[in-house]
């Protein structure tokens, strides 16, 4: 699988997470972070690639639990 595929799915699940656990919008989450909303839509969209530190924040900011969603990406890859 090629990099930016990874990015791609890493991106949707994400996108995912946010929409189903939380009522944030992008430009909300982004600030929360202190990222600026083009920073997130790009990682959505998987054009970016993201810090592990970043990664982490942002599943813990939309409730989820950061070994499960490792462990769900690394299904996903097999």
């Amino acid at each position: 699988m090629k990099n930016n595929e990874l990015l791609i799915i890493l991106g949707e699940n994400l996108r995912q997470l946010r929409k189903n656990n939380t009522n944030l919008t992008m430009a909300d989450a982004a600030q929360k972070l202190g990222k600026s909303r083009t920073w997130l839509n790009d990682i959505e969209r998987g054009r970016n690639n993201i810090y592990f530190t970043d990664l982490i924040k942002l599943v813990n900011l939309y409730g989820g639990d950061p070994n499960q969603f490792i462990d769900e990406m690394r299904d996903i890859l097999r």
